[in-house]
Parts: structure tokens; sequence; C-alpha cells
């Protein structure tokens, strides 16, 4: 038998990868086998890849494969997953090179090659909506009608033996959501060198390493804290098996300047200062700790200020605090002299977000005593707004406010920011004394049940307190009140 199919503008679509391609060119018929001298495969934006091999048909039942794939122009599309509830993965895979041979019987084929992720490759692997998959079968065929004679028909491949190299370019995004609800992420740009492999059963597994030249690990807590801590060039991913099995290697780090004056008073000026955070153990369990450094005054630090340094390396629950404190505040506050288990939380955390969402509840847990303070209001439009005030010595006082909960919002928006510094006196020793305060703000407007503008600015306050005239009394006030 002999012939020619002319192929022009002929369109599939895969559904596992959720791409459409288009097919120029000739097949030629020779005997029992089909012969691909030079298949042009197009994806949507008309790159380019060609197709090559042949598909031999010994007994017209059984086929026997031999094509090769070959990437032409870059970037060449290979996955359009979309970001739904159940994806295992999503996001955007596009090739700078790549070669696929397809190769075996026609039941039971072999995949093999290796492909180079383009920079244009935006993934994002969720890690919270995992579960084991099943093997199920790859490829399946529907036939139109049912009268295809058993004996003489082309049976669907039971399974392909896939084993393909996996390698990126250093501009390449990858992304691990541990939690959408939190935005706790992972992005990366590096290296990789893996391989996939896909057993005829289902079964599948990864190996190898992916090194992290660039990167950032980004939280956001509902807008109560949004951070982001950039990776350390070196830091690497690793994997012997199982995908979501993951060995974590990530050290992440957080930069900002705090003053030391609280230790000790020759200290006035502000300080840069470094939170490492190492994210370690599996993609499914990974587990936190810190290092918290003051590089330049390493070898020049006075004895009071080495106590405390001593202190973050030895002791957790303070590491801890300083650590929540820095990353909420920026900036360092009073060490505590005893703490117990319920005052800080000393134990391993999952994620960073979980990290702060427990130091936050830890602090907002203990009895409230006068350096925190929370209240709840309810507003006209049925909105439920919250204020957190923290005071950080008897002079500076941080506050931040905003709409819990509201008719026209979905989240929470903790949008207000200020900060206050008493200059005039410098000891309250009456509420009733005249202040002058220094303050910074950022303010969000609410109008009709909806966050509106947002603005910014500074300036000076001064203000007096005042006794209610049944609350007068002859004795001196109590120490809360003079901390108000």
């Amino acid at each position: 038998m002999y012939g020619e199919l002319f192929c022009d503008a002929v369109s599939f679509y895969v559904p596992l990868t959720r791409t459409s391609y288009r097919l120029e060119g000739v097949l030629r018929l020779r005997h029992d086998t089909l012969f691909l001298p030079s298949v042009e495969l197009q994806d949507a934006r008309r790159k380019r890849a060609y197709l090559l091999g042949y598909i031999a048909f010994p007994r017209w039942s059984d086929a026997y494969l031999q094509v090769k794939a070959r990437v032409k122009d870059r970037p060449f599309l290979l996955s359009a997953l979309p970001a739904t509830s159940d994806a295992y993965l999503y996001g955007r895979a596009e090739l700078d090179e790549g070669e696929l041979t397809l190769e075996g019987p026609w039941r039971s084929p072999r995949l093999r090659g290796t492909v180079r992720f383009a920079e244009s490759t935006e993934l994002t692997l969720p890690l919270q909506t995992y579960e084991r998959s099943e093997g199920l079968p790859y490829l399946e065929f529907i036939g139109a009608g049912q009268d295809t004679m058993e004996e003489t028909s082309l049976q669907a491949p039971t399974g392909v033996d896939l084993r393909i190299a996996l390698l990126t370019v250093p501009q390449a995004r990858f992304r691990l959501l541990f939690d959408e609800r939190t935005g706790d992420e992972v992005i990366a740009q590096g290296t990789s060198s893996l391989v996939l492999s896909i057993s005829r059963e289902g079964e599948v597994s990864l190996s190898g390493s992916y090194e992290v030249q660039s990167g950032e690990y980004r939280v956001n807590l509902q807008g109560v804290v949004s951070k982001r801590l950039f990776l350390e060039a070196g830091s690497f991913i690793s994997w012997d098996g199982d995908l979501y099995e993951g060995q974590l290697h990530l050290t992440a780090v957080y930069r900002t300047s705090s003053s030391l004056r609280m230790i000790d008073t020759a200290y006035t000026n502000t300080l840069p200062v470094e939170v490492r955070v190492f994210l370690e153990g599996t993609l499914l369990s990974p587990k936190l700790r810190f290092q918290v450094e003051v590089p330049s005054i390493s070898g020049s630090a006075t004895p009071l200020v080495n106590l405390f340094l001593q202190r973050l390396a030895s002791d957790e629950a303070e590491r801890n605090r300083q650590v929540f404190a820095l990353l909420v505040l920026g900036s360092f506050v009073p060490p505590e002299q005893a703490l117990s288990s319920q005052e800080v939380s000393s134990g391993v955390s999952a994620t960073l977000a979980e990290f702060l969402s427990a130091q936050l509840a830890n602090w907002l847990g203990q009895s409230l005593s006068n350096q925190v303070g929370v209240s709840f209001t309810v507003g006209q439009w049925n909105e439920l707004s919250a204020r957190l005030r923290l005071s950080l010595g008897s002079r500076f006082t941080v506050e931040r406010d905003g709409i819990l909960v509201s008719p026209g919002q979905n989240a929470a928006s903790l949008g207000n920011l200020s900060a206050r510094y008493r200059i005039l006196p410098r000891q309250l020793t009456s509420p009733t004394q005249w202040q002058l305060e220094v303050e910074g703000f950022s303010r969000q407007t609410f109008l009709f049940g909806t966050v509106g503008t947002t603005s910014q600015g500074a300036g000076f306050r001064v203000r007096k307190g005042f006794y209610l005239p049944e609350r007068r009394r002859k004795g001196p006030p109590s120490q809360k009140e003079l901390r108000r």
C-alpha cells in the first residue's frame, strides 16, 4: 500500500496539558509503515516543533512507534493549566529546548528525552490541596462506532513508561504555595537537574535537585502582616521519589534597622539587623528555624549587648519573641527577664504565616497588660472594627486598626497604622499633664461599608487628660494609668 496524506492546518487538543496544536506537512505510507519525514507541529502562537520518524503496522493490530519531537522555535508552549481548586499543578510551561522520543509497541511505549523550561515559564505547586493520585491510564481513545472487529482493532496503550530530564534556565519562575489564604508562598528562580519518571501503572517519581539563584518568601496575614523575605542563593530542594516529599533546604533573609537603646543607652542610632529564616523538612511538613544577627556590631558590642545577643542565640523563646517584633514592628522590643511557655510560642512552626499567627495569638492571649491592648467596635454600616495597641516602653506606642468584617468587604483590611512618640514630658507623673507627641500615620477612609482611599502623613499633636468628677480621688494615680 502506497500513498501520501497532506496535513494542512490539522488541529487537535491535548486535555492533559490544556493546549492546542496544528499539524503541517506530508505523511507517507509505504507498505505497512507510515513515515513522518518532517512534520511541522505548531503551538497557539505558531512556534514550531518537528516530528520525525515512523509508525509501523506489521499486523495492523499492534503498531510499533519510533517518533521523535524536537523544538525548533523558542519558547514552545508545553502546557497552560488553569488554577482550579483541585489542581495539582497549574501555570504556564514553555520550552527553550526539548527533544522527546516515543518508542516501542503501541500498547506499552517508552517516552524518553530532555526538556529545558524557558524564562517565560511560571508554574505553581499548591501544597494545601494534596491528595495521592491513583494509577490511571494517560491516554484513552473512544471510537465513534462499535462495529470494529475485536481481533483487528487497534487498542489504546495500557500505559506509558516515561522518563524525562527536566532542566531550567535561571529566569524561569516556580512557586510553592503553602497556604492560599495567607499568601504564604515561595517564589524561586534557579536551575534544576531533575528526572521525572512515570511508570506504566501511574506511579510518579522525581529525583534530583533544584538550586535557587534568587527568589522571595512571601507572607500576608489578611493585611495585618505583609512581608517579603529574600531567598539566599545556594538554597535548594532535593527529591528522591515522591514529588510531595521533597526536602527543603531554603534560607530566607529579612533586613531591617532597629535601635538597641532599650538594651544599652550607649546605642542611640539605628543599626542594620538581619533575620534569617531556615525552611526545612518536607514540602508537606515544613519546619522553621530562626537566627538574628546585628552585623555592624560584631566584635565591638558592649557587655549588655553581648548578653542580649547570647540570649538570642541560646533562648528559643526570646529569639521567637524578637523575630516576631522585627517582622511585625521592624524593631527589637525590651527583653523579658523571665518567660513562661504560655507567653511566647517556642515550638517549631510549619510556615512563616503559622509562626506569626501563633506569636500574635500568644501575645494577645496574655493578660493584656499595659503593653498590649485590643478593642472591637460595631459601626453604623454593621462593620466590625478592631484596634491593636502595643506600647514599647513608656513613650512609644504603635496602633493598628481597621475593618475585620463588613457587608461590602470579603477580607479583613487593617490598613490604619499609627506610631506615636511622646517628646514631653520625659516621664509622666500624672495623667492630666500636657503631652507633646510626634506621630506618623497611614489611614484608610471607610464609606458606605467599603474601604476607600489611603493617605499618609506625619505631624505633632498636644493632648491632655482629665478626670471625670465622679472619679476624682486624693490618692496618687496607679502605674497603669500613668502608662496610658
